[in-house]
């Protein structure tokens, strides 16, 4: 079966493709349209597939310069490809609709992507026209549409005007590999260093401030506290207080070093003021690490409040630092919340049970 994949592949859409290229059942063959980008984006990155000649015509692009021209606050349009992709079996669409030739999934982890002109700004919603568009145009070939959580869901429907259809909109969250080497569980004393964990590209949009706030409020109480932050962003302030023990990591690592990381830290921190899905709190629990996060769109879907890490009120440092202050008092309590928060993702997230069920989807639309 051949299953040509579309749309967004950079940031973490490229550790949700690279899952599914390194994952699959072997009897799916993936390919993705011959172009510079695509090259780029899976070739240049180690990403396994085959380049294939497919026609994409991106309406979006005119559909924005109408919305410029209008300056019109309230209409918005759904990204929407016309797709020609005659040697597919399936079409994976990642946050595009699209009217295409061959049937397709479509894929998203927020359906704020799903629009021209927003990305997390407000209550995503297309009007008269737009939603004319999706159920006219788009929804022709889609076959099955698989928002990664619930909530993804629920204002897709609202955005859409599309009924609530389990045989066409089924939550699919994304997989991830279950690793050999895990957080090491063994028994630990109160005043053994205790390493926090935060991993976000962009520093701001993912809570940054917040944890550096969160984390000069504990520095003072706990001596064996420290933070390792892994982002793309430059020129991070932190305070002097605390600057002997936060170390900043902004540039790639090799994947070895990534690992590492999970597996020598005590607790993942993700305080996100604006999250599609949270990709890397699975990834922290299938290396064993506990999570705290805020309490923000999915993220109450990936953890486990009480059992595999806590949730806090988004935005509040304080809150975060009384959250985190409860497993640096107990290092056991980390052990325990991250041993269930491993079994969860083996359960729930890994890429066997995942894929299993997209290769089915897969088969169906193949049909």
């Amino acid at each position: 079966m051949k299953v040509h994949i579309l749309g967004s592949i950079g940031t973490g859409w490229g550790s949700y493709v690279r899952n599914l290229l390194d994952s699959m059942s072997g009897q799916v063959e993936y390919t993705f349209p011959r172009s510079w980008l695509s090259y780029w984006q899976f070739q240049k990155t180690g990403l396994s597939g085959e380049a294939r000649d497919s026609f994409t015509l991106p309406v979006s692009s005119g559909l924005r310069k109408i919305h410029l021209v209008r300056r019109s606050e309230t209409t918005e349009f759904p990204k929407l490809e016309i797709v020609r992709a005659a040697a597919a079996d399936v079409v994976h669409s990642n946050c595009r609709f699209l009217s295409s030739s061959r049937p397709y999934v479509l894929v998203f982890d927020t359906p704020w992507l799903l629009t021209t002109f927003r990305t997390y700004s407000g209550e995503p919603t297309f009007g008269r026209v737009g939603k004319i568009i999706v159920k006219h145009v788009a929804m022709k070939k889609c076959l099955k549409i698989l928002p990664f959580s619930k909530i993804a869901k629920k204002q897709f429907i609202h955005m859409t005007g599309l009924r609530d259809d389990e045989e066409m909109i089924d939550v699919l969250p994304p997989g991830v590999q279950i690793p050999r080497s895990v957080r090491s569980m063994k028994k630990r004393e109160s005043g053994d260093e205790f390493r926090l964990l935060f991993i976000g590209r962009n520093f701001d949009r993912k809570g940054g401030p917040i944890l550096l706030r969160s984390f000069e409020m504990l520095a003072s109480e706990f001596s064996n506290l420290r933070l390792t932050i892994k982002t793309r962003t430059r020129g991070i302030d932190v305070p002097s207080k605390i600057r002997e023990r936060v170390q900043i990591l902004d540039t790639e690592l090799p994947r070895e070093e990534l690992i590492s990381m999970y597996v020598n830290s005590d607790l993942l921190v993700l305080p996100s003021l604006q999250e599609a899905f949270g990709l890397v709190c699975i990834e922290a629990m299938s290396y064993g690490l506990p999570v705290v996060a805020s309490n923000y769109f999915a993220l109450p879907e990936i953890v486990d409040d009480g059992v595999t890490g806590s949730l806090f009120e988004t935005g509040h440092s304080e809150d975060l630092a009384k959250k985190v202050r409860v497993f640096v008092r107990d290092p056991g309590l980390a052990n325990d919340f991250g041993a269930a928060g491993l079994a969860r993702a083996r359960k729930q997230f890994s890429n066997e049970a995942v894929n299993a069920k997209l290769f089915q989807i897969y088969e169906k639309c193949g049909v």
